[in-house]
């Protein structure tokens, strides 16, 4: 129930904090970066540089991996998930082997386990029906 009570916490604060626009992904005025895609910097926002075959990709959740610095999962809308390693140099989808996490599932938001660092739990619509899955 503890467990339960935390994920609801987190999530509700992170769809607070979405609704209102505290999180910004795209720099300064003069730091945005034109087209569709997922972006990245190296210098701070002053350029941008799209990632290769993520022009179709429409991210809603970005989260940081706790245990590796250069990596960032990203929930889709309509894609599943994806990971995004070595500063953006390495784009792949993951997939769930046991069919539990869909390919087209909508992701809106992601966390790490806090008790198990490895596993990482996602506010998931699917099969016309939202859930959590433990990933």
């Amino acid at each position: 129930m503890d467990r339960l009570l935390f994920y609801f916490g987190v999530f509700a604060v992170i769809g607070l904090m979405v609704t209102i626009g505290v999180f910004s992904f795209a720099g300064g005025a003069e730091a945005k970066p034109s087209g569709r895609g997922i972006f990245v910097s190296a210098d701070s926002g002053v350029s941008w540089k799209r990632i290769d075959d993520s022009e179709n990709i429409d991210v809603l959740a970005v989260r940081n991996a706790i245990s590796v610095e250069t990596r960032f999962y990203l929930g889709t809308k309509g894609q599943g998930l994806f990971v995004l390693d070595g500063y953006g140099t390495h784009l792949r989808r993951l997939s769930d082997s046991t069919g539990v996490l869909k390919d087209d599932s909508e992701i809106y938001a992601i966390t790490e386990d806090p008790f198990e660092s490895d596993v990482l739990v996602l506010a998931v619509y699917q099969d016309r029906r939202g859930r959590l899955i433990r990933f």
